[in-house]
């Protein structure tokens, strides 16, 4: 990882240190760990289906704040189960947008601004309910619709023409 720091490189075994990081953890979790070329455990994420910025941005968290990991994995465990529980060890979860595998931390974030009364341009209205007169007394239901390709779609409004009366 560009600007990283020691000697470690992805996929070069002989290359890593030992850590109790959570986070570098769950990176070379997603990387494997390999053996005459053979991945035997982890999963084999190709390093550019990985958001590497997040795992780094993770592991420097979890530095700050001492989090640590210990306990084993077995091949046999659910490759995404056993992420998740790797995570949770310092305070964040995978997620995975597109093909890419991100992790998020949950830490404090600094405030880089105040809005204050003065800032706001106006009054401020907010209208919890409509008065009874301005009240659309009708429901619109949504459905999949076959003719639609499956999407979910919304039908003409229904009123009861009593219950108009009635409000």
């Amino acid at each position: 990882y560009p600007g990283g720091s020691g000697p470690c490189r992805a996929f070069q075994e002989n290359t890593y240190v030992y850590s109790e990081n959570p986070y570098l953890h769950a990176l070379t979790w997603l990387m494997g760990r390999w053996q005459n070329g053979k991945r035997v455990i982890g999963v084999g994420v190709p390093i550019r289906m990985i958001d590497v910025p997040a795992f780094v941005n993770g592991a420097n968290v979890a530095d700050a704040n001492n989090w640590k990991i210990g306990g084993v994995a077995y091949s046999t465990d659910g490759k995404w189960e056993t992420l998740k529980r790797i995570l949770q060890a310092g305070g964040g979860y995978p997620t995975k947008t597109g093909a890419v595998v991100s992790c998020t931390v949950n830490a404090p974030v600094v405030s880089l601004d105040t809005l204050r009364m003065e800032d706001l341009s106006g009054s401020i209205e907010i209208t919890a309910t409509q008065g009874r007169r301005q009240r659309i007394n009708s429901v619109i239901p949504r459905y999949r619709s076959e003719d639609h390709e499956w999407e979910v779609v919304s039908a003409d409004p229904i009123e009861v023409g009593s219950h108009l009366v009635e409000d």
